[in-house]
């Protein structure tokens, strides 16, 4: 899923805006994914 969803930020990037909401909905999830992962790394090493 992260592959996918990589090429098509790469290919939004290159200048093909074509961005479906699809897109849009998987990005956001990714990123609250991301930042619930970094957030639970942070709490188990002692870091606020």
């Amino acid at each position: 899923m992260t592959a996918i969803l990589r090429d098509r930020l790469l290919i939004i990037s290159k200048g093909n805006t074509q961005l479906l909401p699809g897109d849009v909905v998987l990005a956001v999830a990714h990123a609250s994914t991301l930042a619930e992962l970094s957030s639970l790394i942070g709490q188990r090493k002692g870091v606020p």
